[in-house]
């Protein structure tokens, strides 16, 4: 069996979502974020997108300023903007009230 085959990366990866946004939840928690998970559930969301913030706002038809808000924990679950919540279903928006 080749190394390549061997690899770990070789067989099934599953994204782990969950774990990923605990640790960002963490990070924006430290910094004082009023809803940590809603920043990091957004972020993630981004990642998935592979797009730098200006042009992430821009697809979704919001302002960059409000998606800031939002992936910096200022906003509640229940004011995530619609189209930022259907973007990708890989996301569990309701574990934050949204």
């Amino acid at each position: 069996m080749s190394p390549n085959a061997r690899h770990p990366s070789a067989g099934r990866y599953h994204f782990d979502v969950g774990r990923l946004v605990a640790a960002v939840a963490a990070e924006l928690r430290a910094a004082g974020a009023a809803w940590p998970e809603v920043g990091a559930l957004a972020l993630c969301v981004r990642g998935l997108a592979g797009a730098e913030r200006r042009d992430f706002a821009a697809q979704l038809g919001l302002p960059s300023v409000e998606l800031a808000r939002v992936e910096d924990g200022h906003v509640a679950g229940s004011h995530v903007p619609l189209a930022l919540r259907r973007r990708t279903p890989l996301v569990d928006w309701a574990r934050v009230g949204a």
